[in-house]
């Protein structure tokens, strides 16, 4: 060949090497990284002779890839270790890698690791754990659970690395529904910082939160409010009482209590929150508009006390749905979620059609904007069968319910919490089909449309 043509493989060359070490699949987001194949360095002398065309489709044909076994392993070492030492000379390379382009990157060196072909080191527990975080999706929770134990294994000593691990580590296996890891991790990482950082530095303060909900999510009991009011307290005390993660917390206090059926202590700490939360950011700030719409709700749940909080609950719903849809756009998250809120709030006063309708248009739009895998959605359409399932639509319900469980296996697991519910839900829809429809849903509260002003009262 000519000795141009001997300088440097040609790129078909290269890239067909790529396609051998990590996969024809993910070669190509390989291929948009700038300079995209200084891993292939070790069997370039190899992927010389396909300079010529007609020699690379020769051997293609031939033998499907264009490296041996033992140059495939030689290249993974070498894409390791300049992977390590090229990410940390030059991090804004790195960060002008697409997010996928990482992810290929990161798995050829959490691979390699586990594999034994590199050492289980520092740097190996860096890239599991940055995999980790860019696996945020809930189909990928499990998974990136799993990685950031891995990551903590292989930090060995390395505390502050490992402090960080768990923070993802915990919020990852929460994702998957494994709450009691979730707690025993975060007591692990409470007690670190504790010792280290104090009891009142505020990554403590935000362990501890972190804490509460786990616990919370764990074992849905009023236990956790005593640890929300104790740190709402210290956050007081510490980060003053306008702080967010103060208000965070008061939050999730609120939430606690209506979760307990202490419906008259969650309504009055939603509309005190509410009401700092328009005093220090505003009446149409996003944080203000989700405490109203949980106001709303826990006004909805404690009507039977007290009936006119009905038309309030209404009221609070409609103008929370205006302001984000104004704000927010009709498509956003939170501006769906109200809206999802009201239609379930006209399921349990048995207005089913108008209900359905409602929940058809919002599931339509979760899919489009959220994605069919995202919790929103799946728990729309189970609200939806629900809907189905108490208008007397029993096969409707179960059909719902059916594809509900199915998806929810595959993306959360089999063991979730959430998985788990919906099989009970198919197994009482069934139950009530057997029994010929069961007797009539009766309305919880009574709520009917008046016909000047088309409000529901």
């Amino acid at each position: 060949l000519p000795a141009a043509h001997r300088a440097a493989p040609a790129a078909p060359a290269r890239r067909e090497g790529c396609a051998s070490v990590c996969g024809h699949d993910v070669a190509p987001l390989i291929a948009q990284a700038h300079d995209p194949y200084w891993w292939l360095v070790p069997v370039d002398d190899h992927l010389d002779r396909f300079t010529d065309p007609a020699l690379l489709a020769t051997a293609l044909r031939g033998l499907g890839q264009v490296v041996t076994v033992d140059q495939v392993r030689r290249a993974r070492i070498a894409m390791a270790g300049y992977l390590v030492t090229r990410r940390a000379g030059d991090t804004p390379w790195w960060r002008r890698l697409s997010a996928d382009a990482r992810r290929v990157l990161l798995r050829l060196h959490v691979s390699a690791a586990q594999d034994g072909l590199v050492p289980r080191d520092q740097a190996a527990a860096e890239s599991a754990l940055e995999l980790a975080v860019l696996s945020d999706t809930p189909r990928e929770a499990a998974g990136a659970a799993e990685l950031a134990d891995t990551a903590v294994r292989w930090a060995r000593g390395d505390n502050d690395l490992i402090d960080r691990i768990r923070s993802i580590a915990a919020g990852r296996h929460l994702a998957s529904g494994r709450a009691d890891l979730a707690v025993r991790i975060t007591t692990a990482q409470l007690k670190y910082r504790q010792s280290v950082l104090g009891p009142d530095d505020p990554a403590t303060l935000a362990t501890r939160h972190e804490l509460a909900r786990a616990r919370q999510a764990r074992s849905k009991s009023s236990r956790v409010i005593p640890a929300y009011e104790a740190l709402i307290a210290d956050q007081i005390r510490v980060l003053g009482p306008d702080h967010p993660d103060t208000l965070d917390t008061r939050a999730d206090l609120a939430a606690a209590l209506g979760a307990a059926a202490r419906l008259e202590e969650a309504i009055g700490a939603y509309e005190a929150l509410a009401a700092d939360q328009a005093r220090i950011l505003g009446a149409d700030d996003p944080g203000t508009l989700r405490t109203r719409s949980c106001l709303a709700g826990a006004l909805w749940d404690g009507a039977l006390e007290e009936p006119s909080r009905v038309e309030k609950a209404w009221n609070i719903y409609t103008e929370v749905h205006q302001a984000q849809a104004r704000i927010l756009g009709g498509d956003h998250p939170d501006t769906l979620r109200t809206l999802g809120r009201e239609a379930g709030t006209l399921r349990e006063a048995a207005v089913f059609d108008v209900a359905i309708g409602t929940l058809d248009g919002v599931l339509a739009n979760q899919v489009r904007v959220l994605g069919p895998d995202h919790p929103d959605t799946l728990a729309t359409r189970s609200e939806l069968a629900l809907a189905f399932l108490q208008s007397g639509r029993f096969n409707d319900a179960i059909e719902t319910y059916r594809a509900v469980l199915a998806d929810q296996a595959q993306v959360l697991g089999p063991d979730h919490p959430d998985t788990l519910r919906t099989r009970e839900a198919l197994a009482d829809a069934a139950g009530r089909q057997a029994l010929a429809g069961g007797p009539p849903v009766r309305p919880r509260i009574l709520v009917v449309c008046d016909p000047v002003t088309r409000q529901y009262v």
